[in-house]
């Protein structure tokens, strides 16, 4: 299942005013013990392109104002992913994209998780991937007032809500508080989660 059109319609409307939460399954926990001894960590503005010697998973604590994009090949069990804090400039996505671009057969998944209301500048990332590459979209979870945690297992491709505390979080406990007051002065009394 392809989510593009989908998405297409939240890009037509008003971008970043809303959360938008697409998938194609339901994202799963994974707890931070599990797969820290076979991780690597994508910090701000990292992109990384192979990752045999780092092991089976990619973690991102702390996603909030920037967007975490993860391209899967399928067939080659391939991964691109970018943490995108700033506007990156086109020619470096190109060259980001390009090992999969030479891939023969191609089969690959996008996932795009992160950002807050209010601020939507690196989402035309995902639009010029779209042009850059065939690819299908199984994930998009976008903006929000939520900071994001994620794990993506390069054994499927597949995503998780990574749980740093080794428990199931609370509620309101990944709200980010900078996001929550921006909004809450602007609405009055009606911020999100009200």
């Amino acid at each position: 299942m392809d989510l593009w059109q989908s998405y297409m319609g939240y890009v037509e409307d008003a971008l970043g005013s809303k959360r938008i939460e697409l998938r194609t399954g339901q994202r799963w926990n994974s707890s931070l013990v599990q797969v820290l001894p076979k991780s690597v960590d994508i910090g701000k503005g990292m992109i990384y392109r192979e990752y045999s010697e780092f092991g089976r998973y990619i973690t991102v604590k702390d996603l909030t104002y920037d967007l975490f994009v993860s391209l899967y090949d399928v067939n080659s069990r391939s991964c691109v992913a970018m943490r995108l804090s700033d506007t990156l400039p086109q020619k470096e996505l190109d060259a980001a994209l390009a090992p999969l671009k030479r891939l023969p057969r191609k089969n690959i998944e996008a996932r795009a998780i992160g950002m807050q209301d209010g601020h939507a500048e690196q989402a035309g990332a995902l639009m010029h991937i779209r042009r850059a590459l065939k690819c299908s979209l199984l994930e998009v979870d976008m903006f929000g007032a939520d900071t994001r945690h994620i794990v993506i297992d390069l054994g499927t491709g597949a995503s998780y809500n990574l749980l740093l505390l080794n428990r199931i979080y609370r509620p309101g406990e990944l709200r980010n508080l900078q996001t929550y007051e921006m909004f809450r002065q602007q609405l009055g009394s009606k911020a999100p989660g009200k």
